[in-house]
């Protein structure tokens, strides 16, 4: 059973890694990445039985994260972005998931992703041109490592499958590998995008739902709220020890 996870967690990012990188490094990248969306679209939509506030946010999420990559592509074409632009588009992506941990009983990690978005207006963020049009947005290192331990006691909570979780590391592996703390933004946005058409898709096993622990079979049983509450305290201690020392 470990050396599968392993094994799945190892092919989760030799899929996720290089197409991130390659379409947060070429401004056409995810035109020749999307073909991957018409196997998810031909695999037929199938409406829920109930609606929760957690499904409304899996909807309003595909549009924000559509949005974003609108944001982002439209930059590495060279039709330019704004401060205003960047922190209104991920300001309120963050906050969907703010309200809908709030929603479902998540208070303390809900303030600290609404406190994340705070400091994020505050941040002077600059463009920085780049050949090749990458699009690079320095943010602080203890804003981005708040953001994911924030977003992955998120995903936990509300009962998100592994994939959910493991595609905020992807970004910080690319990040890594190109060298260029700047593309974390530019790679978080299309990782996002790209693990929904994966799992829309089920493309191999570890997508398939019930197949691999990476996706969980549908009705698997909820995550530990005891755990999701713990976690949700942390990151807002951290949050407002960070702001504490001036690191936000």
């Amino acid at each position: 059973m470990a050396l599968a996870a392993l094994r799945d967690t190892a092919l989760f990012f030799v899929l996720t890694v290089p197409l991130t990188a390659y379409m947060t490094m070429d401004p056409l990248g995810v035109w020749r990445v999307l073909p991957f969306a018409l196997l998810a679209l031909a695999r037929g939509y199938t409406p829920a039985k109930t609606t929760s506030q957690v499904d409304v946010f899996k909807a309003l999420k595909v549009v924000s994260s559509l949005l974003a990559v609108v944001v982002v592509n439209s930059s590495q074409l060279g039709l330019g972005s704004s401060h205003a632009v960047v922190v209104t588009v991920l300001g309120v992506n963050m906050l969907e998931a703010a309200l809908t941990d709030l929603c479902v009983s998540g208070l303390p990690n809900a303030l600290c992703g609404a406190l994340l978005v705070i400091f994020l207006a505050n941040q002077p963020l600059s463009f920085m041109k780049e050949p090749g049009h990458m699009f690079l947005v320095p943010l602080t290192w203890p804003w981005v490592a708040l953001y994911t331990t924030w977003n992955g006691a998120f995903c936990y909570g509300v009962g998100f499958a592994w994939s959910f979780r493991l595609i905020l590391v992807t970004p910080l592996l690319v990040m890594a590998m190109l060298d260029k703390p700047e593309a974390w933004l530019g790679a978080r946005t299309y990782s996002h995008v790209l693990v929904q058409v994966l799992r829309g898709a089920r493309f191999t096993h570890i997508f398939t739902p019930g197949a691999s622990f990476v996706t969980k079979a549908e009705g698997a049983p909820s995550t530990n709220q005891a755990w999701r509450a713990a976690w949700g305290v942390a990151n807002l201690t951290a949050v407002a020890a960070c702001w504490w020392v001036g690191w936000v």
